[in-house]
Formats: structure tokens, sequence, C-alpha cells
């Protein structure tokens, strides 16, 4: 159910990050092969955030600007004042 609404989301032109952080190996690798199918299909994007917990996934047609944190170390948070 996670996966497919990721895609509805990307499908309706919207970029999508997914944390991955506490769902077991399993049911990650099945999200993540749906949704690359999806992303494949669409002639989407993927960037890995953190390997192996977080991800943005966008639609064509979206840029996506900055640069990607190298293992997700010391990743800005909202009570960072960002």
């Amino acid at each position: 159910k996670d996966a497919e609404s990721i895609c509805d989301t990307l499908l309706a032109g919207s970029p999508v990050v997914v944390n991955f952080c506490g769902v077991e190996r399993n049911d990650r690798q099945s999200i993540m092969d749906f949704v690359c199918g999806c992303i494949y299909s669409i002639d989407g994007n993927m960037e890995i955030i953190k390997k192996e917990e977080m991800y943005i996934f966008s639609p064509t047609g979206i840029e996506l600007i900055g640069d990607v944190i190298p293992d997700g170390d010391n990743i800005p948070t909202f009570e960072d004042g960002y």
C-alpha cells in the first residue's frame, strides 16, 4: 500500500522523500522494486539521501537542485532552524 501511495504521488507530478528507517529489509526491497519500476516507466529520477535509509524520487520534469549530503551525516532538521 505504501509503494502504491508513493507511485500515485509521483504520477500526480510531485516528488516524494522516503525514509526507510525502521522498515524491515524485505519490506524495503519490495517497496524499492515497485517504486523503481514506476520511476523507470515515467522517466523519473531517484537520488540517495542516506544509503539504504532515505531516498528522494521525482517525476520527469522536476529538477532536484542542491548537493546530496554524503551518507546522510549531519542532515539539518526543523529543530536546527531549517
